[in-house]
């Protein structure tokens, strides 16, 4: 029997629950947060919107945003994408997905990243390339990308596999650029989760 790995989802079109456990998912265009942050050996997946309670240290995030004086996430948009039936496209404006807490996880911290309605969003997006970046906090609570260039989600190439260094705190976003040539008409965009191990 298959063990089920704790996981957060994130949707950029509807609101998703992904499958049985620690499930976290929001929609997107409203900023609604459905479930509680997912916690699995030492470290936290905060899935981002509008209003989610910050880990506490972090004042902002790299794309925008920041905690209120309750340390809530204000300011905070989603990613943006722009599809059109037969035309190429490409992500317009970059945004944080997740928020990852490794302060307490063991040494690296694993995560993979995946498109959970690949068929649909394949339908969508035909061929699609999603650049990923990823950001850790520095002691002065800005952020410094984490590894040299963007990592990329493939319609062929399965999850996108993480190691994240313990002691900190990285932003998962997805990055500005990235192709596809826009498909069906009303096809459902990507909707994303991050399976800690």
């Amino acid at each position: 029997m298959r063990r089920r790995r704790p996981l957060a989802a994130l949707s950029l079109c509807a609101l998703l629950a992904v499958g049985a456990g620690s499930v976290a998912s929001f929609a997107a265009d409203t900023g609604t947060t459905a479930a509680a942050p997912v916690v699995a050996g030492g470290a936290r997946v905060i899935p981002l919107a509008s209003d989610v309670l910050l880990p506490s240290g972090v004042r902002t995030l790299p794309h925008g945003g920041a905690a209120d004086a309750s340390g809530r996430l204000a300011g905070w948009a989603h990613p943006s994408l722009r599809v059109s039936g037969g035309m190429p496209g490409r992500v317009e404006a970059a945004a944080d997905l997740f928020l990852v807490d490794a302060r307490a996880a063991p040494d690296p911290a694993r995560a993979s990243l995946h498109v959970t309605n690949l068929a649909a969003t394949a339908a969508a997006l035909r061929g699609f390339l999603l650049p990923v970046g990823i950001w850790a906090e520095r002691a002065d609570g800005g952020w410094e990308r984490s590894g040299a260039d963007d990592r990329f989600l493939a319609a062929d190439a399965g999850p996108l596999e993480l190691e994240l260094p313990r002691g900190r705190i990285y932003a998962v976003s997805l990055e500005a650029g990235g192709s596809w040539v826009g498909g069906d008409a009303g096809a459902a965009g990507p909707e994303f989760y991050l399976a800690l191990r």
